[in-house]
């Protein structure tokens, strides 16, 4: 029998055989009636390659085209519903009602079966159809290019559209996008210092606000945008010596030669402090030159954070093992007589290629995101401002970047690069918008730079030959001035006459984009002001050369402060006639289309009459009489005194007309042709934190705004997280219809924020002496008055007060309610109960959270950390003290899971003990007093139960539903809190403080413990043989059950791994008085942060700081040793001997089980790094100097030699101090968009095998 073929077989065979005769019968029927066909029909026309086979009689085709189609099989074989289904999916992909094509629904399976056995006729265009579309799945060409070449930005810009690397490259010409064919020969046109007279000029006595309430800090990040895709060659006005991309090229250089100016290579990836490559902006108003120095600094707190963080652990930490020994700089500069003659560099060392590896990798990769937030500044702060999105509080803005399809599945063109036309360069004259203290900023400069600042100016003196003449010989005198004889002294040169000088000379002189010593003193920024108003003429700290933090933030907050000039005809100041003129004269010079020419461009509808254009009758008339007609009226006149938009929905520039319109067709040109905002804006390219830390976070105080992070980040003392001028910079802060404070108040937000300009606070002081941490943070009887925390208006933000943490300033009463709180929540004489809770619990949701990979057996993985430590406290919390409705699979009936109430505690926690990112404040801050109310319904319900003053009938139903099988009413925790007569919402305030800290913190230390005591996976790490020690002997000591005396040394053992890594590594205090603390002599206002983490370590207040042997922990080292070292939360609340018993049951549980130990890979390992909490600034020192000869541009445009020459300085950064310096564990939390976190994320074990 088994070998007989199956019934399906036997099934097949009868079927083809069936089909067989069908086709056979069909067959002859065919050639019979194609016979009888042929017998009656006349001869053809041609018999040569005649095809006798193929059937000419109607009859005979229809049944040969049956005989195919019963070959090919049914066209549509499917299920009548799911091929519904799958057209139903295909057409609301293509409506963009859906993500995507589901692919399970088999769509593109039943379109290739029908291709395949329909009539061909009938299939052709369809297939086409398909044809096209999975063509068009992917972009033609490439988009992107793999290699480091392609992944990061290039000096000069080039290389961003890999199939055109030189499109938008700096030196580079200009684009046109407008061909003018309107003939307006320059000698028909009106004198451009007539026109600016006439059409342009402001009325000074008059200034008209901007009418959206933007602030004059708007214009000035404008300006910095302008001259960042912007910068005219003064040699050839054709050429853009920058680059075409929003990629701070005004900060890093247009060329190499830029970039390696600004840098410092020592394996940090970092930039010389406080420096950009644009000299250009020494001219311009201070909040400009802030901005950019914002930048600077975020640059280097980028290239600092990724290292720390060190995602995929290519990069050396320690740069003391790549460095290499410097010798000491002599003093006596080095003599290079013939510059194209000097030595060839040394071969690099092994070491030294390590090095400049890892510090291109960083350096890169910080400028990626650095430049991406630079664009998210205008895509968030500037664009809702452009929109006015901003008054309706909305993080709303264009997703000019992300993927998009045309109807035709064709991708949208991004990342093909750009290149920056004539056209936007005459559009982007904001002159009009300028700020009365800006237009003074300028006089004054101009002043000096044309006057001598003597004598009052007369602008409409100053024209474009004595501009540029002027500008010219002032070049001159400052490099001649810079020249030292060969023996480093003053040369003294004296330099030509600019007349005297032949045009290659004269270009070499005005040639202002040459690399410069940026950290020379000449290109030190002086137009910053103190405090008195007077200029600072020693703005830079001379040992970081970082300029004064305060001085910076005033440029910004005045610059938040003053309101910008509406746009309008005749509004650009007086002051900027000469630049008006030249831009004028330019746009002519480059031929540029007229107005209605470039409206036409754009879709617009071009004007008919002046007063279309402006129905301002003087200006109009003044127009016609100009220009004639307004065919004839210039791009750059017409752009800059067409009427204006008037405020409204969707509209808050309010610029003219068509710049309005331009200007967002720019922006998205700007941002979407730049690859590395679009495909290379990637995890992979800018690591998965930089990638979100260069993005905006539209959950922010700011509304998706970047601009407060960078001041807060970047000038922490100088910008808090309440006040509008952190969070709304760009628009003004009062005294306007449109200015944040009514904003706010319309949106019923304005009790958040503050109004006023944020008051500096003080210095932070690193305490870790430790008998200075004894003076600040010891017993109630000994503490030093005059040191408060920063919780209290925290706790009063989330609705905790009144509560036992209302008192946390009182050192005195805090230590009498923490003792009160400690017999009510844990008594002594529940110790024991407690410590065997938790030991059990850990034991049952290890069992309840592992899982096996393999399909059969094998050991098991638990994440330790996120399912059981997590948790272990939340279920301690919820049903042993607060009565929450935990939801678990024993208890169906609650209302939030496990992890919910974890993250509402931690919530509550963070918010209130943990200071983090400004922008991020205000949201927490509501997120937790929601949290707060939530949890206040559950407690007080809980405590009802518990005092038993409701029916029985209606706890059962209600009560017994929410939160749980165990009446309350036997709840200790509860019946000892109500023993104490409090109001009720103050208890239940009491058990919110409690908890909240209780199960962060708890979970956190046990994390640490566990952490600290499990050998690495590599046993060739360095601390592999002792950890593996220590670990056999926690593993021995859990095996002895519960024994006293084993729970007593478990507990040693906790307290030294919170000694060797702590959970709260340090506090922070705020000085009310002026007070000494040890060694320092505090003032009122400063910060004192003390650090616990240095204290475990140090021989003076442990000895062998570094032994955790089970000779020195218990009872050898006294208990009072750590007293001072637990910080302010749940060692206080629930007191040390409750928190370490519990941590040691918890140590015992999960070392108990069978050879735990970490799994392989990155999962067995906790994912942190060192956050800084004080940093110390770089000191900068000469490395080197040379002295090299100078070659100047002879009459012929040679480079010839000189008796002359320029110092060279080659710098050297030291970094600060380590032991002034502070920083803590940090994680990077997948849960709140991958930002910095004190909670850990995830430790996977595994045991069983």
């Amino acid at each position: 029998m088994s070998g007989l073929p199956s019934p399906t077989v036997l099934g097949a065979r009868v079927v083809y055989r069936g089909l067989r005769a069908v086709d056979g019968a069909l067959e002859n029927a065919a050639l019979g009636v194609e016979a009888i066909h042929r017998s009656f029909a006349p001869l053809p026309d041609v018999t040569e390659d005649y095809d006798e086979s193929k059937p000419e009689g109607l009859v005979a085709t229809g049944i040969e085209g049956l005989r195919a189609q019963v070959k090919r099989g049914l066209p549509v074989t499917a299920n009548p519903i799911k091929a519904t289904e799958a057209l139903v999916d295909i057409a609301g992909t293509k409506a963009g009602l859906t993500e995507g094509l589901d692919d399970r629904k088999l769509a593109l399976e039943y379109l290739l079966t029908f291709l395949s056995r329909a009539d061909p006729a009938i299939t052709t265009p369809i297939e086409h159809g398909a044809i096209r579309t999975l063509y068009y799945d992917l972009p033609h060409p490439p988009s992107t290019q793999m290699g480091q070449d392609y992944q990061f930005r290039s000096a000069d810009g080039s290389g961003n559209s890999p199939l055109n690397p030189n499109i938008g490259k700096a030196g580079t010409p200009y684009s046109r996008s407008c061909t003018g064919l309107r003939p307006l020969p320059v000698a028909d046109l009106p004198e451009a210092g007539l026109v600016y007279d006439a059409l342009i000029k402001r009325n000074e006595t008059k200034f008209k606000e901007h009418p959206a309430g933007l602030s004059g800090l708007f214009f000035n990040y404008a300006t910095s945008v302008i001259h960042s895709v912007f910068r005219t060659s003064r040699i050839d006005w054709n050429i853009n010596e920058t680059s075409s991309y929003v990629d701070l090229g005004m900060l890093y250089g247009n060329t190499q030669a830029h970039q390696d100016k600004i840098r410092y290579v020592d394996g940090r990836g970092k930039i010389l402090p406080d420096v950009f490559a644009e000299t250009r902006l020494l001219n311009l108003p201070p909040a400009v030159v802030a901005l950019l120095i914002v930048f600077n600094r975020n640059h280097n707190y980028i290239a600092d954070l990724l290292l720390r963080i060190n995602e995929r652990g290519t990069w050396e930490q320690d740069l003391s093992k790549i460095q290499e020994p410097e010798p000491p700089y002599s003093g006596t500069p080095e003599v290079i007589k013939d510059p194209a003659t000097q030595a060839a560099a040394p071969r690099k060392s092994a070491k030294r290629k390590i090095l400049e590896k890892q510090d291109h990798e960083i350096f890169n990769t910080a400028r990626l995101i650095n430049s991406a937030t630079y664009a998210s500044v205008v895509l968030g702060d500037y664009l809702s401002a452009i929109l006015g999105t901003v008054r309706d509080g909305s993080s709303w803005t264009l997703n000019i970047q992300g993927e998009r399809r045309e109807s035709d599945h064709r991708l949208l063109e991004r990342g093909q690069g750009n290149s920056c036309s004539v056209e936007f360069n005459v559009l982007y004259r904001l002159h009009p918008s300028m700020s009365k203290e800006d237009a003074d900023y300028a006089g004054e400069r101009f002043s000096w730079l044309f006057y001598g600042g003597k004598t009052p100016p007369n602008w409409d003196e100053l024209t474009p030959d004595i501009f540029e003449q002027t500008l010219g010989a002032l070049q001159l005198q400052v490099l001649y001035k810079s020249f030292k004889k060969e023996d480093g002294s003053d040369a003294k040169a004296t330099p030509p006459a600019l007349d005297s000088l032949t045009e290659p000379q004269l270009n070499d002189v005005i040639n202002d984009g040459k690399p410069v010593d940026y950290l020379l003193d000449l290109f030190t920024f002086r137009g910053f002001k103190d405090a008195d108003g007077k200029w600072d003429v020693n703005p830079r700290d001379p040992d970081t050369k970082k300029y004064k933090d305060e001085l910076l933030a005033r440029a910004l907050v005045s610059a938040t402060s003053v309101p910008a000039h509406a746009f309008q005809a005749r509004g650009v100041p007086g002051v900027m006639r000469v630049i008006e003129i030249l831009g004028i004269e330019q746009a002519r010079n480059w031929g540029s289309c007229s107005l209605n020419e470039f409206r036409k461009f754009l879709g617009l509808k071009p004007y008919a009459t002046f007063e279309e254009w402006n129905p301002d009758k003087s200006v109009a008339d003044a127009a016609k009489k100009l220009y004639r007609t307004t065919d004839n009226l210039e791009l750059y006149v017409g752009l800059v005194s067409e009427e204006s938009k008037k405020v409204m929905d969707g509209a808050g520039l309010c610029p003219s007309y068509t710049m309005s319109r331009a200007i967002l067709a720019d922006a998205v040109a700007l941002v979407r042709g730049d690859r590395y905002l679009t495909y290379d804006f990637t995890p992979f390219n800018l690591t998965t934190w930089g990638f979100f830390d260069g993005a905006r976070n539209v959950k922010n105080a700011s509304w998706g705004g970047v601009l407060g992070k960078l001041f807060a980040r970047t000038l922490p003392r100088h910008f808090n997280s309440t006040s509008v001028y952190t969070h709304f910079p760009l628009i003004r802060p009062t005294g306007h219809r449109f200015s944040m404070d009514k904003i706010l108040a319309k949106l019923g937000q304005a009790k958040e924020y503050t109004f006023t300009p944020p008051p500096p606070i003080g210095e932070t002081y690193l305490i870790s002496d430790p008998n200075a941490i004894y003076d600040g943070l010891g017993d109630a009887d000994h503490v030093t008055e005059g040191l408060i925390t920063l919780y209290g208006q925290r706790i009063k933000n989330v609705g905790l007060s009144p509560s036992y943490l209302t008192v946390i300033d009182d050192p005195r009463s805090w230590e009498k309610v923490t003792k009160l709180v400690q017999e009510v929540f844990v008594p002594d004489r529940e110790l024991a109960d407690n410590g065997k809770w938790f030991y059990n619990k850990t034991i049952e949701l290890i069992g309840q959270k592992s899982y096996t990979v393999l399909e059969k057996g094998g050991p098991k993985y638990v994440d330790i950390v996120k399912e059981v430590l997590r948790l272990v406290p939340v279920h301690w919390v919820s049903l042993r003290v607060a009565g929450l409705p935990v939801k678990t699979a024993f208890q169906p009936h609650g209302l939030y899971y496990e992890q919910q109430i974890y993250q509402m505690l931690k919530e509550i926690h963070s918010y209130i003990f943990i200071e983090g990112d400004a922008t991020l404040e205000i949201p927490a801050q509501r997120e937790a007093r929601a949290n707060v109310v939530r949890l206040r319904r559950f407690v007080k319900l809980s405590l009802v139960e518990a005092k038993g003053s409701l029916p029985v009938s209606l706890i059962n139903g209600l009560a017994g539903w929410f939160l749980g099988d165990v009446p309350q009413f036997t709840n200790r925790v509860l019946k000892r809190l109500l023993g104490l007569g409090a109001p009720l919402d103050e208890v239940a305030n009491d058990i919110i403080g409690v908890i909240s800290s209780a199960s962060i913190e708890l979970s956190q230390i046990f994390t640490h413990v566990i952490n600290f005591y499990l050998p690495p996976v590599d046993k060739n790490a360095a601390d592999y043989a002792s950890k593996q020690d220590l670990y056999e002997k926690i593993v021995l000591l859990a095996s002895k059950g519960s024994d006293p005396l084993v729970l007593a040394t478990l507990e040693g053992y906790v307290r030294e791994a919170l000694r060797l890594d702590p959970v709260i590594e340090g506090v922070c205090r705020v000085v009310t008085k002026d007070i000494p603390v040890g060694p320092l002599a505090s003032k009122a206002g400063d910060r004192l942060y003390f650090d616990f983490g240095k204290v475990g370590k140090d021989e003076s207040a442990f000895s062998n700081p570094e032994n955790i042997s089970p000779e020195d922990v218990e009872p050898q080292r006294p208990l009072s040793d750590y007293a001072h070292y637990h910080g302010d939360t749940v060692f206080k609340s629930l007191g040390p001997a409750f928190v370490t018993r519990v941590a040691a049951e918890v140590l015992r549980a999960v070392f108990s089980k069978p050879n735990i130990s970490r799994t392989k890979g990155v999962a067995g390992t906790l994912r942190r790094y060192r956050e800084p909490v004080i940093t110390v600034d770089d000191k900068v020192s000469i490395k080197n100097q040379k002295l090299v000869r100078y070659q100047k541009v002879d009459e012929d445009g040679e480079l010839v030699d000189t008796d002359w020459y320029e110092t060279v300085n080659e710098y050297k950064l030291t970094p600060g101090d380590p032991t002034e310096a502070a920083d803590r564990w940090s994680y990077l939390d997948p849960e709140i968009g991958h930002q910095p976190s004190p909670w850990a994320t995830g430790l996977t074990l595994t045991y069983g095998a």
